[in-house]
């Protein structure tokens, strides 16, 4: 019989998309839910509200404060006494031409996508560890994993934290505490409406027609998503994908799910395993990998 709804579990980025679906999700299973967001009495009140409705507890929550941050966790852990998973979701993806964002919008991409993610893992780290067991489920993209025009910016953030997400992983499995990646396709939500674009306008001058690109990209995207959106774009998927991850017993979890559309990750994750494999066994480091743990030592 699944456990999921005798789990807490925290949720980053719930005032919108997967994270607000997420949220609802597992309360339906049952689980003790902490939903984080900005601002859940302000601009994001409404949501906060359909939340609670649901049985949701609402925290306020900005991953780039590490003030915010912490007093959530503690919010939890004196609620709770435990904290058994987290699911990072909270994200910002800047689209359009590269070299028409500013240093600063850079930073804040990766503030959010990247930073935010590991004040998450430090600030949770320490309960799981002395409880020897957790799971953290860092919400990716198939742009961590491949490159696609118009979203470098957003790109680089995802490589980046799907790095970290997994060598998080080979740290901790000793303790019992897993650390795994969802990566989305394309998906029909708020995301792409809320995306920041380019302000560097002199810069965007010189790229002339081509500056243009980005937009029509992103109108072939939303096209294509909203045609598809009760099909492989419905965010339903990755919900239950992510219910399928908490339910999953440690050991026997994949480093990486791809839901949805995947342009080949799939593929291209089956191929880096075995050559990350490797590197591991080179190293004679096997035996961090969670999935190579013999099932008899594993924690419940």
């Amino acid at each position: 019989m699944s456990n999921v709804n005798k789990k807490v579990i925290v949720i980053t980025g719930t005032s919108t998309g997967i994270g607000y679906l997420a949220a609802l999700g597992f309360a339906e299973k049952g689980s003790r839910v902490f939903a984080t967001m900005r601002d859940p009495q302000g601009k994001n009140r409404s949501r906060a509200t359909s939340l609670e409705q649901a049985g949701v507890e609402v925290l306020p929550l900005d991953v780039t404060k590490q003030a915010e941050v912490d007093s959530a966790v503690s919010t939890v852990m004196k609620k709770t006494g435990r904290l058994d998973v987290v699911i990072n979701n909270a994200g910002i993806m800047n689209i359009g031409l590269t070299e028409g964002f500013t240093i600063d919008q850079l930073q804040a991409q990766m503030e959010v996508n990247y930073l935010g993610v590991a004040r998450m893992f430090r600030a949770v780290l320490p309960h799981m560890r002395s409880r020897q067991q957790g799971l953290v489920v860092t919400v990716s993209s198939l742009a961590g994993r491949l490159i696609f025009p118009a979203f470098h910016s957003y790109n680089s953030s995802k490589f980046a934290v799907e790095a970290l997400a997994e060598g998080y992983r080979y740290e901790l499995s000793p303790y019992g505490i897993d650390s795994v990646i969802l990566e989305p396709g394309p998906f029909k939500t708020e995301l792409v409406g809320n995306s920041p674009r380019p302000k560097d306008e002199a810069v965007l001058r010189q790229y002339g027609e081509f500056a243009q690109m980005p937009e029509t990209v992103i109108n072939g995207f939303d096209a294509f998503m909203t045609a598809h959106a009760d099909g492989d774009c419905n965010p339903a998927l990755v919900v239950t994908d992510l219910i399928k991850l908490v339910e999953t017993p440690f050991g026997e979890r994949p480093m990486r799910t791809v839901t949805g559309i995947d342009y080949g990750a799939r593929a291209l994750n089956e191929a880096t395993d075995k050559f990350q494999k490797g590197v591991l066994e080179a190293m004679e480091l096997q035996h961090l990998d969670p999935n190579h743990r013999s099932p008899a030592t594993t924690p419940a």
